[in-house]
């Protein structure tokens, strides 16, 4: 009976073991805090060390090279679960750089989890749908509205517990989240104003619990 048990039991371990490695993720970030420590909630909550967040504040198309000379150079445990996440920047980066890193990642087989205009819709999406385009100096002052308003507190950007804030209201942000993104052709993701695929993201994580 004993020896059964421990059969059993070493079987069990080998496919968790197994899982894991099959659920490896690597994720690339152009936000040095904001998408870091995001994601870097889904890690904790999910006590999981199969998840790797590295930060590369660059252009859409460097932090989408990376992603690839990182899985490339995998040694022992490769990624099957690749992603990038950054903003439409119309301030820095062209609208061409923009739709070039999304198509070479899709080339790939590299998930995006972009935002247009920046990372802050996906918050505010949590409380409300917007349609209307939005600057990203809007944005920020709508979320800190949002915190202020259902949290008491100040939004940050380096705000280490974002995710336990948000939690709650994440089937929300992933129904208005899609909804948004159902609204374009998605030809030209630059002018695709305000949208985000972070949720597709966010689904991948949560499918780990």
């Amino acid at each position: 009976m004993s020896k059964r048990y421990n059969r059993d039991n070493r079987s069990y371990k080998r496919r968790v073991k197994f899982r894991e490695q099959r659920n490896r993720f690597l994720i690339v970030c152009q936000g040095t805090e904001t998408e870091k420590n995001y994601f870097n909630g889904f890690k904790i909550k999910l006590k999981k060390n199969n998840i790797e967040i590295i930060c590369e504040p660059v252009a859409p198309d460097q932090v989408v090279n990376t992603a690839i000379k990182r899985r490339k150079n995998a040694k022992k445990e490769r990624y099957n679960q690749v992603w990038c996440v950054f903003d439409k920047d119309d301030l820095t980066f062209t609208d061409e750089c923009f739709n070039s890193a999304i198509r070479t990642a899709q080339s790939e087989g590299i998930g995006v989890a972009y935002s247009n205009e920046s990372f802050e819709l996906w918050f505010y999406l949590h409380f409300c749908y917007c349609d209307s385009p939005l600057s990203r100096s809007v944005l920020f002052k709508k979320v800190k509205e949002k915190f202020d308003e259902n949290f008491r507190r100040e939004y940050e950007k380096n705000d280490k517990k974002i995710l336990k804030l948000l939690e709650d209201k994440i089937e929300t942000a992933i129904r208005h989240s899609s909804k948004l993104y159902s609204q374009y052709d998605h030809k030209n993701p630059a002018k695709d104003n305000p949208s985000t695929t972070v949720h597709l993201l966010v689904e991948k994580l949560r499918g780990l619990e």
